[in-house]
């Protein structure tokens, strides 16, 4: 007995397609049922979703696999690729990171270490902690599960969503390698290098791998000429296997990679105010480079830019001087996993590090405001360090004349992250400002210029801006969980699972700055300066009992230069610690009924129903803010799925469905916490109380001859909020409204997906041609409730349905040649992917685009 990872002999059983285009095909295939099966047939797909090797059709859970040579026939380079050929799966790449969404169990929306995602990715059996080393090219894999649903159990690490499992190619005993060049539309160009070798005949082999990616933006920043949303990546891996003895494997793991792309740009859409409404100050804001307009009037100018133009503010500035900047990570990861096929008893231990790094070289520069303004921007003065230790042990086996197979296991792991100096800066060197007239920023502003005799129309009021720190966060969290399975006769098998985590969390306070922000105005205009609070201190604030600053002033144009740039700060670090724990037993049920060749209907050759019910959770934690550490709760799932899985007609058609509802407790969610007079607005997590996810997903996979491959997808999900009670500052107080009339954040509620291939094995060789088609249903990722309540922005925060296609046109001329052209989006689909809907911070929504229409040409050579 061994235990192994998936491997999939050929392309992976996955597809969905509606009930009435599936009652059609079947009816299709019956006609012509011998032909049919003497056909091709659909290979078995083995998985390892239970932490043991199965058949796909055997396994009582909703999972979609790929093989290796299943990603390269598709063209899924990437994680966001495999978002448009799985059902209930978005993958959005706005920002770095990326945000995985199943069943629409979505992120909570905020950036930063606190804020841990539902879905877990697991690499060779490692859970990923840090979600920036998701959007990697996906280089010499073997396979990738997405296991749809709560996965409490055997994945016990934030798996409320569902978890990707991937896994890499090990080295082998025999010599082979391979080269890839690819090269296409905006100077890209890719060199993919993978070299195996046995070290020590029968004992010892390695493999190398390096990919390099290089492509120019896909958009015209027209403030400084470059280009957004390049990519510059580097990453290689080292794999040593060394069997030990006949029983014993060892596999070591190293790789690094280095990913310093140009961010995504970002555009602006206005969000219009009534006479009687409150207009967030950041929508006011002026700078001194552009005091002509303020950030509102800046945004109308930018919304009616092209799809390929954007006006982004090229400022960048470290501790190095002013640059371009770039997002500049660097991930480190090491793992030895050890494996013993015991008489009785396998055992298997894997240990892992990971280690990222962000750079001081501007290393997440990102102009967040979409306009020609320095209004939002974010960049890093020093490295951002996230590692994390784990260790797993487990332990599975067999008994009762193997109708019992059990596995069981001990988990730890500590997570660190820190040591940054992340800070967002408002205006050149952190000055931004407001006119008088359009809004008083402390209620004596007003007052006090009137004494002094100023004109609030040529008045720029100097607004106090906080800035941060990124805190210090730690976790610890570890784990004991067991299963089995009992096959009471031959058709039916029953599963239960238990496991109980435990979690410990500490946060430190933000390092809180205040600094002077004023902008650029004409130098005809006054500049209401803060009174200093201590003179030399740096720190200035409004007054009613101090007088206007008597005598020449700098206008606002000429404070950067008269208190330097950037402005001088003051940290005042209270230096609070605090710490929370947690923990959870989450079970699961399963049953499945299996039934063989005939025996229900002739054409079906096998036929498995399941039902389960199974719990997710995802720890609480800490957020820290410009005031305090908030800390918000646990979130938990209970999913009930009752699912088929079919296979008939000479297995050439495959069929797998399921109904499924998930009873959705304290859902975790960033809120905006507005402070009165303040230009920052406190984002925080709390938890939506109650909300329900009833859907549907299917899988069809038909192979009607040798020739052609025909699979479609299709999900629905529809997301309802039950409770859900939030606060915000109305008239200088606090109030609570209700939310349970909104959409959730990052939800989608139908996406499908038809893929076709046909091959044609000629005398130049053989020929695959290859075209998928994508749809999405609208996408809502506005965040507070002031984005929904305005209709208006609340249709400028929601992505539009949308639908994709791409082709593969793929020649292999004999076993070692092969040469690809490619194309995605070949429409040209122009829409708003996701951006940020948080129109109480921004005032206005801040949009992101999809990528424009790719090309390419793969050349591929095996040896």
């Amino acid at each position: 007995m061994k235990t192994l990872t998936l491997n999939v002999t050929k392309h992976s059983a996955l597809t969905v397609v509606s009930l009435t285009l599936f009652g059609g095909m079947l009816q299709a295939q019956s006609d012509d049922y011998p032909r049919a099966a003497s056909g091709a047939t659909i290979e078995e797909v083995f998985v390892t979703a239970r932490k043991r090797e199965e058949s796909l059709q055997e396994t009582p859970l909703s999972v979609t696999a790929f093989s290796g040579q299943a990603l390269e026939g598709a063209g899924i380079n990437n994680f966001t690729d495999l978002q448009n050929h799985v059902p209930s799966l978005d993958i959005s790449s706005a920002f770095k990171g990326g945000l995985i969404t199943i069943r629409s169990v979505a992120p909570t929306g905020g950036g930063g270490p606190w804020a841990e995602q539902p879905a877990g990715i697991y690499v060779d059996d490692v859970f990923q902690a840090h979600g920036t080393s998701r959007l990697l090219d996906l280089v010499d894999i073997e396979s990738i599960q997405v296991l749809r649903g709560p996965q409490g159990t055997l994945f016990g690490k934030n798996t409320s969503a569902g978890a990707l499992v991937i896994t890499t190619q090990k080295p082998a005993a025999e010599f082979y390698g391979g080269v890839k060049v690819s090269g296409g539309l905006y100077g890209r160009n890719e060199l993919k290098l993978t070299m195996n070798a046995p070290l020590v005949e029968d004992s010892l082999y390695g493999k190398f791998v390096y990919s390099r990616l290089r492509q120019d933006g896909y958009y015209e920043n027209l403030v400084d000429g470059k280009e957004f949303y390049g990519e510059h990546r580097d990453s290689f891996g080292m794999q040593l296997r060394w069997l030990t003895s006949e029983s014993t494997t060892v596999d070591v793991l190293a790789t690094r990679s280095r990913d310093i792309d140009v961010p995504r740009a970002s555009s602006c859409e206005v969000v219009d105010y009534g006479p009687d409404e409150t207009v967030p100050i950041i929508g006011l804001l002026v700078t001194p480079e552009h005091v002509e307009q303020n950030y509102t009037q800046q945004c109308a100018e930018v919304s009616k830019l092209p799809y390929d133009k954007v006006a982004n503010s090229p400022y960048r500035h470290n501790d190095k001087g002013n640059a371009q900047g770039s997002f500049d990570f660097r991930s480190t990861y090491l793992a030895i996993n050890v494996q013993h096929e015991g008489e009785a008893i396998d055992f298997q231990s894997v240990t892992a590090y990971g280690l990222n790094e962000q750079y001081d070289r501007n290393a997440f520069d990102s102009d967040l405001d979409g306009t020609p303004l320095n209004v939002a921007y974010i960049f890093n003065r020093s490295t951002v360090k996230q590692d994390q230790l784990s260790q797993e042990f487990k332990w599975s086996g067999d008994f009762a004349n193997e109708s019992v197979q059990w596995t069981a296991g001990l988990f730890g792991m500590h997570q660190f992250a820190g040591d940054g100096n992340v800070e967002t800066l408002g205006g050149v060197g952190g000055i931004l400002g407001v006119r008088l007239s359009e809004a008083a920023v402390d209620p004596a502003a007003l007052t006090l210029a009137q004494t002094a005799g100023l004109d609030p129309d040529e008045t720029i009021v100097v607004v106090n801006v906080r800035t941060a720190n990124v805190p210090e966060v730690s976790s610890r969290t570890y784990a004991a969980y067991g299963q089995f399975s009992w096959d009471a006769t031959d058709r039916l098998e029953f599963t239960a699972g238990l496991r109980y985590s435990y979690e410990w969390k500490e946060a430190g306070s933000l390092e809180r700055q205040r600094q002077l922000t004023p902008g650029e105005i004409d130098n005809g205009l006054n500049a209401v300066l803060y009174v200093p609070a201590n003179p030399g201190s740096g720190e200035f604030y409004f007054s009613t009992t101090n007088p206007v600053v008597a005598g020449p002033r700098p206008t606002f144009q000429e404070l950067p230069g008269a208190l330097g740039n950037p402005v001088p700060m003051r940290f005042s670090n209270d230096d609070q610690q605090e710490d929370v724990q947690y923990s959870q037993v989450t079970p699961m049920v399963s049953a499945a009924y299996l039934m063989g060749d005939g025996e229900l209907f002739e054409f079906l050759n096998a036929s498995m129903t399941y039902f389960t019910i199974s719990a997710g959770w995802k720890g609480g934690g800490l957020r820290p803010t410009t005031d305090s550490i908030i800390a918000f709760d646990p979130e938990e799932l209970i999913n009930y799925e009752l699912g088929f899985k079919l296979d008939m007609l000479g297995n050439t058609l495959r069929i797998n469905g399921n109904l499924f509802f998930m009873d959705y407790r304290d859902k975790q969610q960033l809120v905006a916490i507005p402070k009165q007079g303040e230009v920052q607005v406190d984002q925080v997590l709390t938890n939506v109380d109650k909300v329900s996810l009833t859907g549907t997903e299917w899988e069809i996979f038909w192979k009607p001859d040798a020739q052609w491959e025909i699979n479609a997808g299709f999900s629905y999900v529809d997301d309802d909020i039950h409770e859900f009670f939030d606060s915000r500052v109305e008239n200088g107080q606090i109030v609570t409204f209700d939310r349970s009339n909104e959409r959730s954040f990052n939800t989608r509620s139908t996406s499908a997906n038809v893929g076709t291939q046909y091959t044609l094995d000629s005398n130049s060789g053989l020929w695959i041609a290859r075209l998928d088609v994508s749809y999405k249903s609208d996408l809502y990722w506005g965040l507070d409730a002031n984005t929904w309540r305005k209709p208006q922005a609340r249709e400028l925060t929601t992505s539009p349905a949308h639908t994709l296609l791409s082709g593969r046109l793929t020649w292999v001329p004999d076993a070692n040649w092969r040469v690809v052209l490619w194309g995605k989006n070949l429409t040209n689909r122009e829409f708003v992917a996701n951006g940020l809907g948080t129109t109480e911070t921004f005032a206005n929504v801040i949009t992101i685009k999809a990528p424009p229409r790719t090309i390419g040409l793969d050349i591929s050579y095996d040896f």
